[in-house]
């Protein structure tokens, strides 16, 4: 009797879900490609930058971007370690702007017809191409047919299981049998066999999709590690949003108005203090150093100081992005191992 109302679940849950659970998984594959399909197509239509010139300052990069279109605020950049590639200069999720590294040049949107492409996918993965107040429709229709996706998941393995504990029926499951060629002898083990490979790696798929889609399922995460569900809604603390081009500090230099350092590098990296005259004698040489040192802790790490520093602490990397919002207490830096 268990196994029956057990299989009248699988099935409807399989004929339910199918159709919106195909086109999820279709997008989601395209998904997983996108960012080395639009690599691929920037190639094909950005420029190849100059061979002999050395790069720009990011600050030089990022303002070239904004002052040729007066409605661009870049909310992040993001440098590729191939100093031959572009800086792409982001103004929110959508709209991204390509800097030429060399001369500041900006190159465009790059392939914008693959973007606007992955754009309409994923609006298909996540709300069925839904557009405006219909996407919470959608949103729904997705995350209902997730978590019906991990039932047939779970369903499936039950059934899985032969009713007599023996290895030849347990081989007709594990093993592909190259005897059943047609007919439901074929379907029969090819369902088993690749449904019971498959349901590990799919279970910890759709269960993150689960956690995506449903806040109690999000909770119950930060609860079986012994933390507190952050309050819905809420910005992390430290962040704020991004503030308009005319408001926003330069990230890694004083706001305009603000004293200048009191020290300045020379070209073999030590810090000398500004308009201060030389010292004389070993003394003075400690106590200068030692005032200088405690003002450069305290002045801000211009944007290619702080990428170096990101950079050291991760080996491999091949894309670093700096999150240009205000924020209190440091900058944060998103480091991509691709």
């Amino acid at each position: 009797m268990i196994r029956k109302v057990v299989f009248w679940t699988h099935l409807v849950c399989g004929l339910s879900a199918g159709l919106v659970v195909a086109v999820m998984s279709a997008t989601g594959v395209l998904l997983t490609y996108e960012r080395q399909i639009v690599a691929l197509a920037d190639r094909a239509v950005l420029p190849a930058p100059p061979g002999d010139a050395r790069p720009k300052p990011l600050e030089e990069l990022i303002a070239a971007a904004e002052a040729a279109e007066p409605n661009f605020v870049a909310s992040s950049v993001s440098v590729p370690r191939a100093s031959t590639e572009p800086v792409s200069v982001r103004a929110g999720r959508a709209s991204a702007r390509y800097v030429e590294r060399h001369t500041g040049r900006v190159l465009g949107e790059g392939a914008t017809v693959v973007r606007a492409f992955f754009r309409e996918v994923e609006a298909w993965h996540r709300w069925l191409g839904r557009e405006g107040e219909s996407r919470a429709a959608g949103r729904m229709i997705t995350g209902a047919a997730n978590f019906v996706f991990l039932c047939l998941i779970a369903t499936g393995a039950y059934l899985w299981l032969p009713r007599a504990w023996r290895w030849t029926a347990f081989r007709a499951r594990l093993l592909f049998n190259p005897k059943a060629k047609s007919g439901k002898a074929r379907d029969f083990n090819w369902h088993h066999v690749l449904g019971i490979w498959s349901a590990a790696p799919l279970a910890v798929i759709v269960a993150s999709g689960v956690v995506f889609s449903y806040p109690w399922a999000n909770d119950l995460v930060y609860k079986s590690f012994g933390e507190t569900p952050p309050a819905r809604g809420a910005r992390p603390a430290g962040a704020a949003k991004p503030l308009p081009a005319a408001g926003r500090p330069a990230v890694g230099r004083p706001a305009v108005g603000a004293p200048a350092p009191v020290g300045v590098l020379d070209p073999v990296g030590v810090l000398d203090p500004v308009g201060a005259p030389a010292p004389v004698g070993a003394a003075g040489t400690a106590a200068a150093t030692a005032d200088v040192r405690a003002a450069e802790a305290s002045r801000p790490l211009a944007l290619d100081e702080l990428l170096a520093r990101a950079s050291e602490r991760v080996d491999g990397w091949r894309t670093l992005t700096i999150d240009l919002a205000a924020r209190d207490g440091g900058v944060a830096v998103e480091v991509d191992g691709g």
